[in-house]
């Protein structure tokens, strides 16, 4: 049986700092918003037998703008942290923390590092790991230009083969 590695909580200190709003941690836990990802070893995203639920969306400032598809990710997946990435994040270009959880070694972080690079054309702007005796936790400070560019990332980081969580 595979063990499962969850790091503690966030202490309260440090969640007053961030610098994530309310309103995107709601988004963010919604069925189709997650962004704290559990991904088993083998498995698809969702099952065949799941039911889709049609995402709502919602305007941004009237202008009409939404997720765009051309990306390479999952527009209904991400509707809802799209919009709410818009509303609330007064500037883009910003810097968006990930931590993900995989196996220890460099392999994992090599992996990580290749899937910032290749998804934003550059490199993340810190990288730093917490290793324990065989899972890591690889935390990345990245430069994002647009919300798209988070989902486009938060995606392919969930897709990778040994990930176990993604915060």
């Amino acid at each position: 049986m595979p063990t499962t590695v969850i790091e503690p909580p966030v202490p309260e200190a440090e969640m007053a700092r961030s610098r994530i709003p309310t309103g995107l941690l709601e988004a963010l836990g919604s069925r189709n918003g997650s962004l704290l990802t559990y991904v088993r070893p083998g498995s698809s995203q969702a099952g065949p037998g799941a039911a889709k639920e049609e995402p709502k969306l919602q305007e941004v400032g009237g202008d009409g703008k939404g997720p765009d598809a051309s990306r390479g990710y999952d527009v209904e997946e991400y509707a809802k942290i799209w919009h709410m990435l818009q509303e609330k994040t007064e500037t883009w270009p910003c810097v968006q923390k990930f931590s993900i959880i995989g196996p220890a070694g460099d392999d994992f972080v090599a992996q990580v590092q290749e899937a910032v690079s290749s998804s934003l054309g550059a490199e993340a702007e810190k990288v730093s790991t917490v290793p324990k005796q065989r899972w890591q936790s690889v935390r990345l400070d990245v430069r994002c230009a647009s919300p798209d560019d988070f989902c486009l990332l938060h995606s392919r980081l969930k897709s990778l083969p040994n990930a176990r969580f993604l915060l």
